[in-house]
């Protein structure tokens, strides 16, 4: 039998080239955390609107995605609406999915508003739901000569655009530096993850 003495450092401690070496082995076998929450919110921010992602490929490296959306509910004179006639249709077929009337709080009473709404941000409880109906509430805002599966596939997209950046900062150098000091890792001298 014998004993071996192997040293162990944290990230900060590392020289530069095994920075370089535990960074790049990180970067080669991350999975992006939040990309099934990313896909709900868009699977349910179209269900919303009565839509449901056929097919779809994502690239959130290099920021590609295609999308196909379908539905059964449409005629073809919906798909076709556009600027302040989808505003409208959206405002009037679809308002109690995308506002709520205020609540007014004191102790343990709760009142709701009659006349105020605000809008809802939350359906899945993952951030990108706000994204998603963003696109919604500025064209019902300022209506412009989208349709309603372009105005659809700019929702998906904007929630695809975050998640690539919020992927591009999860494999940069700074995440990473931050991930291993939470998460307690260390490292054998040449970079290599203990």
């Amino acid at each position: 039998m014998r004993t071996i003495e192997v040293k162990l450092l944290t990230y900060n401690e590392l020289s530069q080239k095994a920075k370089e070496k535990a960074l790049k082995d990180y970067q080669c076998s991350a999975e992006y955390f939040w990309l099934n929450e990313g896909l709900e919110t868009i699977k349910k921010g179209l269900s919303l609107f009565d839509y449901y992602l056929k097919d779809y490929s994502i690239d959130l490296i290099n920021g590609y995605s295609n999308i196909k959306l379908e539905s059964h509910h449409y005629e073809n004179a919906v798909e076709e609406l556009t600027g302040l006639r989808l505003a409208k249709y959206i405002y009037n077929t679809y308002y109690w999915n995308i506002y709520k009337l205020l609540e007014f709080r004191k102790g343990s009473k709760v009142r709701r508003s009659r006349i105020m709404v605000s809008r809802i941000y939350e359906y899945t409880g993952y951030c990108a739901d706000e994204i998603f109906l963003d696109e919604v509430h500025r064209f019902i805002e300022r209506p412009d000569s989208r349709n309603f599966i372009e105005l659809m596939m700019d929702c998906c997209g904007a929630v695809i655009s975050d998640m690539c950046k919020d992927y591009t900062y999860q494999l940069s150098e700074e995440y990473f530096r931050e991930h291993c000091y939470g998460n307690h890792y260390e490292f054998y001298e040449d970079g290599q993850m203990a």
